[in-house]
């Protein structure tokens, strides 16, 4: 099989959005669920089957992709995708840094592969170096560097084969960034995918939800030494899976969605200092003004 394809990232930056509208248009076809095949602990250069078998359902002439929005800070991705697929195309939508770390935050805490601790903590911490026993903790900062990872990307993949948007094009203007993603993947453009005015999800900050989705970790997920979330091979499993996120669904559409967690101005200083830099790089290769990042 050949692989158009893939939305490399960034980690809670609209990319379920995007992965909704664009398996919505009839020319191409993208597995319902992020595709997970090219982290460390799952992949094997020699046996793709587990990564191929997710286009079964695939229709002749239609566009193959696939999500996975870590892929983008992933130092070997590059280099994989590369190494099977070197005509792919790339998309990758990128927010803020500072907001995407919040929700990455809000979202790594509550399936245990960071501390369940305050954020104030939280990015303190990290910013002074890793967290003993908390391997992927860094990531969380890492994966806003856009920047850097872009580079890293480049060395495998040209710039022309890869497409860049920023949540703040997709809220002011939801068609025409899905006509620009289309028109990059060679599809009809002109098409108008029915969750197209649906604003890119919201995190939920509810405590309740963030305890039931640390408790659900638990019960399905073990954790490797590098800090990957593995589901436990044992009876039951999957039903169990099924169950948890239906229970998930109901307790998010009755509970108020929560505070996002706020920074003190210093420590919010200090995270700006962090990405300066690669925000600059950005704004270079965007040919737009990022200065609202900065505020």
């Amino acid at each position: 099989m050949n692989l158009d394809f893939f939305i490399m990232g960034t980690e809670k930056g609209g990319s379920t959005y995007l992965l909704d509208c664009l398996r919505e248009h009839p020319g191409i076809f993208m597995p319902r669920r992020e595709v997970s095949f090219f982290e460390n602990y799952l992949y094997d250069p020699d046996d793709l089957t587990a990564f191929t078998s997710q286009f079964e359902e695939a229709q002749a002439g239609q566009k193959l992709g696939v999500k996975r929005p870590t892929m983008l800070g992933h130092p070997q991705f590059g280099e994989r995708l590369n190494r099977h697929f070197p005509e792919a195309k790339l998309i990758a939508i990128l927010r803020h840094p500072i907001d995407r770390a919040l929700s990455a935050y809000t979202q790594h805490k509550t399936i245990r592969t960071i501390p369940n601790r305050p954020a104030e903590w939280f990015f303190d911490r990290i910013l002074q170096g890793p967290i003993d026993g908390y391997p992927r903790a860094s990531l969380v900062l890492e994966h806003g560097l856009y920047e850097r990872n872009l580079r890293r990307v480049e060395r495998f993949f040209p710039a022309d084969r890869i497409f860049l948007l920023t949540l703040d094009e997709v809220r002011e203007d939801n068609l025409g960034a899905l006509r620009r993603a289309y028109r990059f993947l060679g599809v009809d453009e002109d098409y108008q995918p029915t969750g197209a005015k649906r604003q890119p999800m919201r995190a939920p900050y509810s405590p309740i939800l963030a305890g039931y989705r640390r408790l659900q970790s638990r019960v399905l997920h073990e954790m490797t030494d590098d800090g990957f979330l593995v589901r436990r091979n044992l009876p039951l499993v999957k039903t169990a899976d099924l169950a948890s996120v239906a229970g998930y669904r109901v307790l998010e559409a009755i509970l108020p969605r929560g505070e996002k967690p706020r920074l003190s101005p210093e420590l919010r200083g200090r995270l700006l200092a962090y990405y300066d830099e690669d925000i600059t790089g950005l704004e270079r290769r965007l040919n737009r003004d990022l200065s609202a990042w900065r505020r």
